[in-house]
């Protein structure tokens, strides 16, 4: 344990030097880092003319250090990483896969690199647990508009937030470092990881959302023309010349944004880095877009005009350079670079409704793409009416070349004819040769209930019917919940002074809530009020019961929690313990029959001080006196549940009134019983460990009725 610890501080400290280092913001009007700037452009071409050796790590380095004029420390940065990276092969070497493929060691450095960068990473210290969190997407000027440096690894080391940018690059780097077979792929304005297994072949990984989306997905809704993938423009694997070329780009990119066209070497800076990049990755739509738009604005600039004329004037049609960037669109419409319509360009808002409101950038405008698209029909001037399929299911246009017309840059390009119809000005939003994250979850976050819902459209809002349904967060129609009480309303407040796990239960029920509570005590809910109360009186109980216990006050309970798919009764995190080498188990309380304490273990396929294990609590709180055919019924109910649930959990335990058990166990339905308890009781994990148990609560549901009188009396008034 004590090794654990001293990695995590290793680890954390090693951070500390980014703190320091970008404390000051780098200003556009200074020229002091120019020189960093030449010295790193000699370095990188160095690597993709053979003379020195490639290192995408290196490569990074540079880059980042000439924008924050000389502020980072190449010794810092390079503990930082080989620090990130042993901490990335502890994790691999204390988990355990299912996949057993002949590629099974590159598989789980992948693994362990992803969960490195995406996953929860409980650290057991002693008695303690200490969690490392994910990586982040930052909402913070996450293009980079007000400071480039949001979009560098250093930023992402330092803070733990980062984007569609720095996120794969640093994913890179790692693999790099331990040797992990993995590659820098590119789509429209965007970055994403792609490896391979051996079972399954080629897989994407996103890291700004922890998707791992298709390549039909990734073609249809990143608005990817069939050309550019025969082309290598988008979604082809980079080789490290390749990934260090748009590292080139990046530089490019940052010397445009600190000093301008306008700066000691001007345009003549950044058309080298395009340059030198191209040579090692012809085929890097960001290069060539932001080589001809430079070569534009100094045509421009010679010819002294600005946007917003309505026809090109005949001198700049006459200038043969004009010719020259009018051949270099044409080259970029044929390798297949089509321009996203602005309504799908934006469409990444969806998946982020939830943080939406903290974004600071306001230009941020929401689109919805047309309600009405369908994809064309090429038959229907023959009088064929059929459904035509598309890759997204018509959540994103798919056609292409509807108008001459395409937009590349600042240019309008008419590909029929092969001339520049006009020039728009581009925003810096829509600045197709940025590596800017604002489409991250845009395309890489597939609907995943599309399946279940194949009749209807994404765009249709709880099947057209409002009136009986709701649909909370965006995913599926549901039933609405009875509302509750806020934490602050008096009937809450006087059920938390009683029992705040009374209250959690209530809060986190899925049948019932404090407002029916509350209404049930003043006379005016249903007959089905007093059972629901009690049942959730009983998980919260039950809960307090649990916690109480000292072999349990070291876990972790959230009362009413959907976790997997599955509503939990109660959902326990607790800790795995070694029994052998490189083998772990989780520790079950339960009880047999007879209502005596026992103790199960139950292998697990986590790793030790890795992780921790689950638990998930189905509670049944019943009477003695109720029918014995009732209580049966409510056992198989709770075996059922169990069942279900223990997809979502090492282990699941059916909670029952020790007294409502023996209602049954003594009667003529015993046998039934004993038979639902042997279903229970023969649940098995894939490691042939018991994984269904019961345990028998002693006045369970006594101490509920009690309770429910008391809050009953309590809350009546209010």
């Amino acid at each position: 344990m004590k090794k654990t610890l001293n990695l995590l501080l290793i680890f954390w400290l090693a951070f500390a030097w980014t703190a320091h280092a970008q404390t000051e913001a780098a200003g556009p009007s200074s020229y002091a880092g120019e020189p960093l700037y030449e010295a790193a452009f000699d370095s990188i071409r160095g690597m993709l003319d053979g003379t020195k050796p490639l290192s995408f790590k290196r490569a990074v380095f540079h880059t980042e250090n000439a924008y924050l004029e000389g502020r980072l420390d190449w010794n810092s940065f390079d503990l930082s990483i080989r620090n990130l990276s042993q901490f990335t092969e502890l994790i691999r070497k204390s988990r355990r896969l299912l996949y057993t493929g002949p590629d099974s060691l590159e598989v789980q450095k992948n693994a362990a690199i992803f969960s490195v960068l995406k996953d929860s990473i409980p650290l057991l210290i002693g008695n303690d647990t200490v969690w490392l969190e994910p990586m982040q997407y930052d909402f913070s000027d996450f293009n980079g508009r007000l400071d480039w440096s949001q979009m560098f690894v250093s930023k992402l080391l330092e803070t733990g937030k980062g984007n569609c940018h720095s996120l794969p690059f640093l994913y890179k780097i790692l693999a790099d470092e331990t040797g992990a077979k993995a590659w820098l792929s590119m789509a429209p304005n965007h970055t994403y990881i792609k490896a391979r297994t051996e079972k399954d072949g080629w897989y994407n990984t996103e890291l700004t959302s922890g998707y791992f989306p298709n390549d039909a997905w990734i073609m249809a809704s990143g608005y990817i023309h069939l050309d550019a993938i025969r082309n290598s423009l988008y979604m082809d694997t980079l080789s490290d010349r390749e990934a260090i070329a748009a590292v080139l780009v990046d530089l490019a990119q940052g010397y445009e944004r600190k000093f301008g066209l306008d700066g000691p070497k001007g345009s003549a800076f950044v058309l080298r880095a395009c340059d030198e990049a191209l040579k090692a990755y012809p085929e890097f739509a960001n290069a060539l877009l932001m080589k001809t738009e430079t070569e534009r604005q100094l045509l421009f600039k010679r010819h002294g005009l600005t946007f917003g004329a309505a026809e090109i004037p005949p001198s700049l049609r006459s200038d043969s350079a004009f010719q020259t960037l009018t051949d270099q669109y044409g080259h970029i419409n044929r390798m297949g670079y089509r321009r996203m319509p602005d309504a799908m360009y934006l469409d990444w808002l969806v998946s982020l409704k939830k943080e939406s409101g903290t974004f600071d950038d306001k230009d941020v405008i929401r689109y919805r793409p047309p309600p009405n698209y369908k994809a064309n029909n090429p038959f229907k001037d023959l009088g064929y009416e059929t459904e035509v399929l598309t890759l997204s299911q018509g959540k994103y246009i798919e056609d292409f070349d509807l108008d001459s017309l395409e937009r590349i840059g600042a240019a309008v390009y008419n590909w029929q004819t092969g001339r520049i119809a006009g020039f728009v000005l581009t925003d810096t939003i829509y600045s197709e040769y940025s590596l800017e994250p604002e489409i991250i979850s845009r395309w890489l976050s597939p609907d995943p209930l599309a399946d279940e819902f194949p009749s209807w459209s994404p765009y249709n809002y709880t099947m057209n019917n409002p009136v009986n349904l709701i649909d909370p967060d965006g995913q599926a129609p549901v039933l609405p919940p009875g509302p509750g009480y806020a934490q602050s309303h008096p009937v809450s407040k006087a059920i938390i002074a009683y029992n705040p796990n009374i209250w959690r239960a209530f809060h986190g029920s899925n049948n019932t809530s404090t407002i029916h509570f509350h209404q049930h005590a003043k006379g005016l809910a249903g007959p089905d009020a007093r059972g629901k109360a009690i049942g959730a009186i009983g998980e919260g109980l039950f809960a307090s019961r649990l916690t109480s216990r000292p072999s349990e006050t070291k876990s972790e309970l959230f009362i009413g929690a959907d976790v997997g798919g599955f509503h939990h009764d109660s959902y326990q995190r607790t800790y795995l313990y070694t029994f052998a080498a490189g083998r772990f188990e989780l520790k079950v309380n339960h009880t047999d029959i007879y209502g005596n304490s026992r103790g199960s273990k139950v292998e697990t396929s986590r790793s030790g001080w890795i992780s921790q294990g689950t638990i998930s609590y189905e509670v049944k709180t019943l009477s003695a006196n109720s029918d014995p055919s009732f209580i049966l019924a409510q056992f198989l109910s709770g075996v059922s549940q169990v069942t279900a649930r223990t997809k979502a959990a090492d282990a699941g335990v059916l909670v029952f009134d020790q007294d409502a058990w023996n209602t049954v166990y003594n009667s003529p339905l015993r046998g039934d019983l004993m038979s639902a308890y042997n279903e229970l009781t023969e649940l098995r994990n894939s490691q042939g460990n018991q994984v269904g148990f019961l345990r028998l609560e002693q006045g369970l549901y006594d101490d509920a009725n009690k309770s429910y009188h008391a809050l009953k009396d309590r809350i009546k008034g209010l």
